[in-house]
């Protein structure tokens, strides 16, 4: 019987559902049908309703991901992933990474993979290598859809290929074309990022899956839009020997207006693919293995990883050996955090490359202005208005939910009585707790914790209708800066629209991301704190919620230095990349990088700003002597994609500049950008003519500890759930009014 219900169940959607039992009632009513067989038609049409919902439970508690298909016979066969290994080079500010995927083909027949899967927010992607056998075939970097053509030739010709595409800063595709019956084949990807410094220590992570994204419903095109779609779809196909920068699109209509419905379609279509990369419980394990050698001259102390258990040894007192003790189920963020010896940090430290005819730099400074926790008086502190921001959407279920409710509480703990605060809590729509802000007593304080424990995490997670209470609500006195504390996965697709709406209505607010759950959106977070001159925090578990909340708030509550500004010795401007420093809070360092002027090279870096204590804004300057070399490999490749961030989000571009100039950084950096992708084809076919391949998709695991079901996106799921119990109320009225029954009959039934 059970199989008979996976196979009919499936079928019937909730639109099928509802027309059945409107149907049902309605022919009961016309043909007269006795009392009692109607309920049980009732009965029957309510039960195809309930199971037509989407009842994904998609709770992490079994092996998931995997290579899945039905042969002939209709039983299910998995050709899994077996495994991802992952090696770490860390060496100075430089962490270089090697990414193996390993796809076997146990089955009889030819495939082509793909497999959607996340990288950090700012790795730059610049190798490709597919390995069949003893052979290596190396990629070679090519405009997007270039690289896309040549793929398709080849998995159309039977021609071992590999393409690696971007998706999303964060977010990448690894596809494979003709993977022979019972073969194996390895994809290497290479990228190299910057180790962070923060709060006395130095850290990297890796993520390992991806939280299913939403994205709101995208509008039709119509009117001018319309038209400006179709005339550029002619014209491409018009002037296909001539370059899109040669064609003049603002004669055509509204550019930006088509340009944002573009964007929309395309956030809309990621989030769809994220949520069909979700396996079931049945599927097989996605393993991971990951090893870490960091190549230190002074002693690494508390080495450590928060979520994952480790092995370390030291080799010739200068290299440090980290490594999983066992391959790990591949469902949250791997993080290694490490410190040098006290007596040996460094203040500011200035590492430079020499790539082709340019050279590079990369600083890092963390001021020795900052107080310690300890030492802190009163005195320190001013006044502040704080907003706090939750989400409360369905990507937030389960332990993310409790840990967003628990940070929320303890940061109201942390407020000063001089201060003011609010609350915003959104999914499909955002709702603000006071009309005004609240002073800190005891009542406030206990109406706010009332109000949050009553939370409960549904729906979608529409962050632009939150972003927009947050930026346009104001305090009622003027305390100082106003505070946003932004708590959320940020399991959105849609960044680049949310980012841009930041850095438009952002005034004078300072916004802080907190990342709640082992595998957060970290791309848009640290983007949006960075253009809301605050700072990302993670709290993937609840006992991390106490002291990563308090160690924010005395940030918040006590920021260093404010307007910093970078320049050579002769005041020239520094052009850095990221291209605004921000706040400087304490135990955060300056990080940026830069590409180096001829006339520039040796000269100091000059830092000023304003040091602020007890309130008041006093002068601040250092400067750093860059004669002194320090060679490290990478920066370059940094450089570009920090400058392709900005110039991703720069207002004075348009859309086909951007193109224009991102093509030509990811190209000159052999680099994987948005319109750039790594393309790997053998040269000879291996797939007999007459043999099809049939195409497979890689499947990833749910966040540990994610209790969501199916994202709520555009698919109108709680409309359909209302017009179904809609129509049952309406054919029990059908029934009610029926002249055949009288009061009394009703009341037997009743009984």
């Amino acid at each position: 019987m059970l199989p008979l219900l996976n196979i009919i169940l499936p079928l019937f959607t909730p639109q099928i559902a509802i027309f059945i039992c409107l149907n049902v009632v309605i022919k009961q009513h016309l043909n007269g049908i006795k009392m009692k067989a109607t309920i049980n038609y009732l009965l029957l049409s309510t039960c195809l309703i309930v199971f037509s919902l989407p009842t994904y439970s998609l709770e992490s508690n079994g092996p998931i991901a995997g290579l899945i298909y039905q042969n002939e016979q209709g039983e299910s066969i998995s050709s899994p992933l077996l495994e991802s290994d992952v090696e770490m080079q860390v060496n100075g500010l430089i962490n270089r990474v090697t990414v193996k995927q390993v796809f076997k083909n146990e089955t009889d027949q030819w495939i082509n993979t793909r497999y959607l899967f996340p990288l950090p927010d700012k790795s730059a992607v610049d190798h490709l290598r597919l390995k069949v056998g003893e052979r290596i075939i190396e990629g070679v970097i090519k405009p997007k859809e270039q690289a896309e053509k040549v793929y398709k030739k080849a998995l159309q010709s039977g021609k071992k290929a590999s393409l690696l595409s971007q998706q999303r800063s964060n977010i990448f595709t690894t596809q494979v074309a003709n993977i022979a019956p019972h073969e194996t084949i390895t994809v290497e990807i290479e990228y190299q990022e910057s180790i962070l410094y923060r709060d006395g220590q130095f850290s990297l992570h890796f993520p390992m899956t991806i939280t299913p994204r939403y994205v709101p419903e995208v509008k039709e095109i119509e009117g001018d839009d319309f038209l400006l779609y179709v005339a550029k779809q002619e014209k491409r196909e018009s002037q296909e020997q001539s370059s899109e920068s040669d064609i003049n699109w603002s004669e055509l209509g509204n550019e930006q207006s088509f340009n944002e419905w573009l964007d929309s379609v395309e956030s809309y279509a990621l989030a769809v693919d994220t949520v069909n990369a979700i396996a079931d419980k049945n599927d097989p394990d996605l393993l991971m293995n990951i090893s870490v050698n960091i190549m230190s001259p002074v002693s690494l102390t508390n080495i450590n990883s928060p979520y994952h258990q480790i092995n370390q040894q030291v080799l010739n007192g200068q290299e440090y050996v980290v490594s999983l003790n066992d391959a790990v189920t591949a469902n949250q963020d791997f993080v290694l955090n490490w410190q040098v010896a006290n007596n040996q940090q460094n203040k500011g430290v200035f590492y430079q490359e020499q790539w082709q005819d340019k050279q590079y730099g990369q600083l890092m400074l963390l001021p020795a202005i900052s107080f310690n926790e300890e030492d802190k008086i009163e005195t320190n502190i001013f006044a502040k208005e704080v907003l706090f921001v939750i989400d409360t959407s369905g990507s937030m279920s389960g332990n993310s939910m409790i840990q967003a409710k628990q940070a929320l509480q303890y940061g109201i703990d942390q407020l000063n009585d001089h201060d003011l605060f609010n609350i915003i809590d959104f999914n499909d729509e955002a709702t603000l707790f006071s009309p005004s802000f609240l002073s800190v007593n005891a009542r406030n304080k206990q109406l706010a914790k009332g109000y949050i424990a009553s939370l409960k995490a549904a729906g979608g997670t529409n962050m632009d209708k939150a972003l927009a209470l947050a930026l346009s609500s104001q305090a009622d006195t003027k305390q100082g800066l106003q505070q946003v504390v932004f708590i959320t996965d940020a399991s959105v697709s849609n960044e680049s629209m949310l980012l841009k709406q930041i850095d438009d209505e952002l005034t004078k607010q300072r916004l802080f991301m907190v990342g709640i759950g082992y595998a957060p959106n970290r791309y848009f977070m640290t983007r949006a704190a960075e253009l809301g001159r605050g700072t990302y925090t993670n709290i993937a578990e609840s006992h991390e919620v106490n002291t990563k909340i308090s160690r924010l708030f005395n940030k918040i509550a006590a920021p260093v230095l404010q307007d910093i500004r970078i320049t050579w010795e002769d005041e020239t401007v520094v052009k850095h990349w990221p291209k605004s420093v921000g706040d400087l809070y304490q135990s955060e360092p300056i990080q940026v990088v830069m590409d180096i002027p001829e006339e520039q090279r040796g000269k100091q870096l000059v830092l000023t700003g304003y040091q602020l204590k007890n309130g008041k804004k006093t002068a601040w300057k250092k400067r750093l002597n860059t004669s002194k070399r320090i060679e490290n490999t990478g920066i370059a490749q940094l450089w570009a994609r920090e400058k392709i961030a900005s110039i991703s989000l720069d207002r004075n571009i348009t859309t086909e500049q951007k193109k224009t100039f991102i093509t030509e950084l990811g190209m000159d950096h052999h680099m994987v950008t948005q319109y750039t992708s790594l393309v790997a084809v053998d040269k000879t076919p291996v797939r007999p003519a007459h043999i099809d391949s049939q195409n497979k998709q890689i499947k990833n695991m749910l966040p540990k500890g994610s209790a969501q079901r199916l994202p709520q996106t555009g698919f109108a799921s709680d409309w359909l759930i209302k017009v179904g119990v809609l129509m049952l109320l309406m054919g029990f009225v059908l029934l009610v009014v029926k002249r055949r029954f009288d009061i009394s009959s009703l009341l037997v039934l009743g009984k």
